[in-house]
């Protein structure tokens, strides 16, 4: 599915999936607006690296709901990255929620412009 974004007449592709139970319930204990947020400029592998060093910092302990993230996002920007043959991906992880505090689906879209010079795209999650 992800390799079919490389084709010139495809503008957007829209991936629905379910988070597997255990990680959507350790995600959803997580209070509104405490979310540690990252932004950086990766490559895949890097990534695993990144999100433990963050979640370190963020005071989010070993768990079995953090490596399951940590090892979801990975899979998913790597995918993407080679999918589209990307040296780097922007890599967002922000809380996202609706009024009533439900999650909205993670996305996945090009870099701006200043993220140049390097070839890369962005994947935010969860």
């Amino acid at each position: 599915m992800l390799r079919m974004i490389r084709r010139s007449e495809i503008d957007l592709a829209i991936w629905r999936r379910e988070l597997p139970a255990a990680l959507s319930s350790w995600l959803d204990a997580w209070p509104v607006g405490e979310w540690p947020n990252l932004r950086d400029v990766l490559t895949p592998a890097e990534i695993a690296r990144t999100l433990r060093r963050h979640f370190d910092g963020a005071g989010i302990e070993h768990c079995d709901g953090r490596a399951m993230l940590i090892d979801d996002v990975t899979q998913l920007a790597t995918l993407y990255a080679h999918a589209l043959r990307l040296t780097h991906v922007q890599l967002r992880l922000e809380g996202y929620f609706t009024r009533t505090n439900e999650r909205v689906p993670s996305t996945v879209s090009e870099p701006p412009a200043s993220a140049a010079p390097y070839e890369g795209a962005s994947i935010s999650a969860p």
